[in-house]
């Protein structure tokens, strides 16, 4: 996973817990060809749960320091002689694959550093997060191949997880930036408060972050949709097709942090419990897990703000752009006063979404199923 698309933030930040929107940005992801529908016209029906991005180090010998092509030196003087002497304090080299390898003595000895997306190695992309047992041995494989271009001196399974990512995908979730606006209003408990926006109103990227970790809730189909353009048009739209209506949740864990939930070294995935803990942060710490206000209480206050805003006569077509975007169909009007319609609709809090959940009762996102429930009223 990395860093999403910024925008100018719209609103401040405070220390303790942060509130930042963030206009028309995608979530995070690094996507390329994924061989399972290139190569069957289809895509699996599995449990979308497990791991994406890792960050694992371990002890290298001395001469890999000198070997990497890109070089850092820090420039140091001898006070009693004024003789200026350099001393290397990392190296890093960028690995075919696509990930760098990083090697620094910042502890002491010298040590190398790789992070990758497990289920890009395995498959091209990263739409079905990977198994802990996919994970050891897509670790073993980086291992071996870095044997090449350097000499480690530790197997793969001690290498020591330096940042880990949990995902959790949650399916059949319709209007999921309205969804994710009302969640913002949720806060995070002791954490920031990060929402970026989608282009036709609402949000596209949730965010709690802290120091030590991270929680991350976004709209897979908008963020292909996002990246459709160029060469890789159409293999976004086709996975953005096949990730309609579906809504991750991304849980990155640092060193510190991963240790204190029993992940320290590469074997300890295959034994620390990576799905309860995952669903303590959605559900405790993240608060992603809360009941939404009604939506047609939402859809009641924006149709009032509309009203209110006087805007001559556009409030039936603001409704009927919300309509198209809903449902995914092209602007019929020109795209500049498509867009003025949506920044009406934005600014009186409504999102196409919010039309496709008017008939539905509150509803919340539940971990275990992996999708968005109904939640009775009373």
């Amino acid at each position: 996973m990395t860093a999403p698309d910024l925008a100018r933030p719209l609103t401040g930040r405070r220390t303790a817990h942060r509130d930042e929107v963030v206009p028309d940005a995608a979530p995070t992801d690094r996507s390329h060809d994924h061989q399972d529908f290139l190569l069957h016209g289809s895509f699996p029906v599995v449990d979308r749960f497990g791991v994406d991005t890792l960050t694992v180090r371990g002890p290298i010998a001395p001469a890999a320091l000198t070997s990497m092509p890109r070089q850092r030196v820090r420039r140091e003087v001898d006070l009693a002689t004024g003789e200026v002497f350099e001393v290397q304090t990392s190296a890093e080299f960028w690995l075919p694959e696509g990930y760098r390898l990083r090697a620094d003595t910042r502890r002491g000895g010298p040590e190398a550093r790789v992070e990758f997306s497990v289920p890009r190695m395995l498959h091209g992309d990263n739409r079905l997060p990977a198994s802990p047992e996919d994970v050891v041995r897509v670790v073993q494989k980086v291992h071996s191949d870095l044997s090449n271009r350097l000499t480690w001196m530790c197997p793969a399974e001690d290498l020591e997880v330096v940042r880990v990512d949990l995902a959790r995908d949650f399916e059949a979730v319709d209007g999921a930036a309205a969804l994710l606006r009302d969640l913002f209003d949720e806060r995070g408990l002791r954490s920031g408060n990060v929402a970026y926006g989608a282009p036709s109103g609402g949000v596209q990227t949730l965010e709690r972050p802290t120091t030590r970790w991270r929680g991350r809730l976004y709209d897979r189909h908008a963020h292909y949709m996002h990246k459709a353009r160029g060469q890789a048009r159409d293999e976004m739209l086709a996975l953005a097709a096949a990730d309609r209506g579906v809504v991750r949740f991304e849980l990155e864990l640092k060193g510190e942090e991963a240790r204190r939930r029993g992940i320290d070294r590469v074997t300890d995935l295959l034994t620390a419990p990576l799905r309860a803990v995952a669903e303590e942060y959605f559900y405790g710490r993240c608060r992603f897990g809360r009941v939404v206000a009604g939506p047609r209480l939402q859809l009641q206050a924006g149709l009032d703000a509309l009203l209110a805003a006087k805007l001559k006569g556009k409030t039936t077509a603001i409704i009927g752009q919300l309509l198209l975007d809903a449902y995914g169909f092209e602007p019929t009007a020109h795209a500049k006063t498509a867009d003025e319609y949506r920044g009406h609709a934005t600014r009186a809090g409504l999102t196409p979404g919010d039309l496709l959940r008017a008939d539905r009762r509150a509803v919340r996102l539940d971990f275990a199923r992996g999708t968005v429930v109904p939640v009775p009223s009373g």
